[in-house]
């Protein structure tokens, strides 16, 4: 198993950045879901749907707000060729049980958060002022970023 990964760690890395790997990473993960979706039974590629194939595409799709413009359109085609093959209502049937389980998930962790705040006070009243703190620092940052970019100090592009 490592010498399997560690050569497709290397595959996937190759002429790419390092800090886009996994852009490359998922960008062959959904193209492989495409490619066995088209090569497969409709009945077999349809048990896979919920395990293995529609969660990564959903996340990709609706669940990520900083999911890559390229990685998204993909995921998205890859999505329309899996519902041509397995047909509307399974594939309906298949991706709504994978938007509840992680609308689950959510509601698990907010209601987790809230409760903590219960039991907890103290560390709740940390964390608000820890955020704060970053918040203050932030505005910070940002005003004297523009003021040394009024005064000239640094040299502003146009793209």
């Amino acid at each position: 198993i490592s010498q399997g990964s560690a050569s497709f760690k290397v595959l996937t890395l190759v002429g790419e950045k390092k800090d886009q790997g996994w852009v490359v990473r998922r960008r062959c993960i959904f193209q492989l879901f495409g490619a066995l979706s088209s090569k497969l039974d409709p009945s077999e590629t349809a048990s896979y749907l919920e395990q293995s194939i529609l969660p990564p595409l959903y996340l990709a799709t609706e669940g990520h707000s900083d999911t890559n413009e390229e990685l998204k359109s993909l995921a998205q085609q890859v999505l329309e060729l899996i519902q041509k093959c397995v047909g509307d209502e399974s594939f309906a049937l298949a991706f709504a049980k994978v938007r509840g389980v992680f609308k689950a998930k959510r509601d698990e962790r907010s209601k987790k958060r809230k409760q903590e705040k219960v039991i907890n006070p103290q560390e709740a009243a940390r964390q608000k002022r820890m955020k704060s703190q970053r918040k203050m620092k932030s505005k910070k940052r940002k005003k004297a970023l523009a003021k040394a970019i009024r005064k000239g100090e640094l040299p502003v592009s146009m793209n």
